[in-house]
């Protein structure tokens, strides 16, 4: 940190970036440096502070008559609340010698007052709070792939070839334009033609060069429109385990975006990843792609790529991780008539780590294969060997009862209906956020429908569904106080996934099944939600970027465990004192918003009647 320079100490912290020329002179021409020793009292409740109090250097402990509040450290400030109402209502004792820069209380309050931007930051919602501080980052420090789109790269121009013309024709066409797909004309129909295609039709299927391009055409075209994100076609690229995408303006083709060109404007590491996981051919391969993925995830969430975002790129390669499991393990005979599922977060795609095996198969009804026990003890080793843990809640196929027929899973789901005790109950949560990743998704699918058909229409069922959502209580105090453990491994911190995820996360799930939506993950249930004017834009909003920036700080404390893919414990305790100002804020914030979200839980479900 430059004492010399000022200006760019005072621009690097939030909201004095929103401040235009003019006003940063005026800022820096006002600025004055103090010095406080330790045990100073710079503020105590019911003074007039003179001045916004900006940390250079040194720790300093806010507390209230209930104690300890916060502590403040190197780039953060203090009090801008007691600025803005005339008086503070906590004590700032100095605990580490303290060097900071002062600015006085009518310059900032003018500030305040003629530039809107300055004054929000101050009594913005969290949405807005969170959008600000992404927004801040410097250019080079945003993610290209997340702030362009597909109309920023160049295209490959489409080429078109009819159906009855020759494979040999098709290869001609392709080295004349240089080019690695082509566009096949079937009458009113379009398919698509590629070099891989045309090579494997001759070396493989043993075709002739004369015969008609048709015959190896594929009819299946992925495409994406030419304003969507690159992101979003690296995304699909990876879910399809393809290398183009065919981009419409409308109804119109403008061209062909080809992986290549994707990468070499951003290099991403998702696709070598892939790559890798495709052409595995035993574990100990599989292993070494598996290995890459959280090394990736660091980079992605280093460039600003939001929680969300990462959390589905990671489905998309961990599912691919399992599919592989199931094909490298399971008899053709089984995966042809079974579905293997996976529930919880890994269901909802929440998870930028690998979490607990919630998995099952589902076998259809009638089919018999004697092995069937020996094979899913040795699928669960597997996936425990490529760093996905036995489920402590023995929810996982290798368990008896997570692998049985379609008629045996209905039964099941019937019975936790008409128990409805809580440990049916969340039996029945962890399964309506399933999803298939190998085999028949069929089986899934039909079984899902049959249990929203089972649901009865009693208001009583889903109030003793949702109250799971307030059985841990909201680390916030009714001051706006953090509270942590007073003892034990987790003193001093705060559990974020009780306290705050699990939350959001039931509470949600609990408005979709009472709705009888199919989404799975928490975010777009958030927003089909809205749509059905369960709750307002607004109130959508902060759920989700409270529960993004949640497990964005979840995800850090995990990070600086240093531990690798294989031996990550989640650990979900965050030392509010280890946050900068802006993320203890933005914690406070969404836990106000989790407090909000249990309050319309309970009147929405009548918690308050049922025992």
């Amino acid at each position: 940190m430059n004492l010399h320079n000022p200006r760019s100490f005072i621009v690097a912290i939030q909201p004095f970036d929103r401040l235009n020329e003019q006003e940063m002179v005026r800022v820096l021409d006002a600025l004055d440096i103090q010095f406080f020793p330790r045990e100073q009292v710079v503020l105590k409740a019911g003074d007039v502070p003179e001045f916004l109090y900006i940390l250079i250097k040194g720790v300093v402990r806010e507390e209230d008559a209930e104690g300890l509040v916060a502590f403040h450290g190197p780039e953060d400030l203090f009090d801008p609340t007691a600025l803005i109402a005339g008086s503070t209502h906590h004590f700032f004792t100095v605990i580490e010698e303290l060097l900071c820069y002062t600015l006085p209380r009518q310059l900032f309050l003018e500030l305040a007052r003629y530039n809107r931007s300055f004054q929000d930051y101050f009594f913005q919602n969290l949405s807005q709070k969170i959008a600000g501080l992404q927004g801040s980052r410097s250019d080079h420090d945003l993610n290209p792939l997340m702030m362009s789109r597909i109309k920023d790269l160049e295209l490959r121009p489409v080429q078109y070839i009819q159906a009855t013309d020759s494979i040999r024709n098709a290869a001609a066409l392709m080295k004349t334009h240089k080019t690695d797909a082509l566009l096949v004309g079937f009458g009113d129909q379009i398919g698509i033609v590629t070099g891989s295609d045309i090579r494997n039709a001759l070396a493989l299927v043993e075709l002739s060069p004369r015969d008609e391009v048709g015959l190896i055409a594929s009819r299946v075209i992925t495409t994406i429109a030419i304003d969507d994100y690159l992101f979003n076609a690296l995304l699909q690229m990876t879910r399809h385990g393809i290398s183009r995408l065919l981009v419409m303006r409308g109804d119109e083709r403008e061209g062909f975006l080809e992986l290549v060109d994707l990468l070499s404007f951003w290099s991403n590491q998702s696709h070598f990843i892939l790559g890798r996981i495709d052409r595995a051919s035993s574990l100990e391969e599989l292993r070494t792609a598996s290995d890459k993925i959280p090394f990736m995830v660091q980079q992605l969430h280093a460039k600003g790529v939001k929680i969300r975002y990462v959390a589905r790129l990671v489905r998309e390669l961990n599912r691919r991780i399992m599919t592989k499991i199931y094909t490298l393990l399971t008899p053709e005979t089984v995966v042809d008539n079974s579905v293997l599922i996976v529930m919880g977060s890994e269901g909802r795609g929440e998870q930028l780590v690998k979490t607990d095996q919630d998995n099952a198969m589902i076998l259809r009804d009638g089919f018999v294969y004697p092995e069937i026990n020996a094979l899913r003890q040795q699928l669960a080793m597997a996936m425990e060997s490529l760093g996905f843990p036995a489920c402590p809640g023995g929810i996982m196929l290798s368990n008896d009862g997570w692998c049985a027929s379609w008629s045996d899973f209905r039964a099941m789901i019937h019975n936790w209906i008409q128990c409805a005790d809580s440990h049916s109950l969340m039996n029945l949560a962890i399964f309506y956020d399933a999803v298939p990743v190998a085999g028949d998704p069929q089986l899934l699918q039909q079984l899902k429908k049959e249990m929203l058909s089972l649901l009865p229409d009693d208001k009583a069922f889903f109030s003793h569904f949702a109250k799971a959502t307030v059985t841990f209580g909201t680390p916030l105090s009714l001051f706006s106080n953090f509270i942590v453990e007073k003892a034990g491994a987790g003193k001093n911190h705060l559990d974020v996934k009780k306290g705050g995820i699990f939350p959001i996360v039931h509470a949600i799930r609990s408005l979709a099944i009472e709705n009888g939506l199919r989404e799975v993950n928490t975010a777009k249930r958030v927003r089909l939600l809205s749509k059905l004017g369960v709750f307002d834009t607004s109130f959508a909003d902060d759920i989700i970027e409270a529960f993004d920036f949640m497990s964005g700080i979840r995800f850090f404390s995990i990070l600086e465990q240093g531990q690798d893919s294989h031996s990550i414990t989640q650990n979900n305790l965050i030392d509010p004192v280890q946050l900068s100002r802006l993320q203890r804020d933005l914690l406070r914030d969404s836990l106000q918003t989790v407090n909000r979200l249990k309050k319309f839980t309970s009147h929405h479900f009548r918690l308050d009647l049922i025992g």
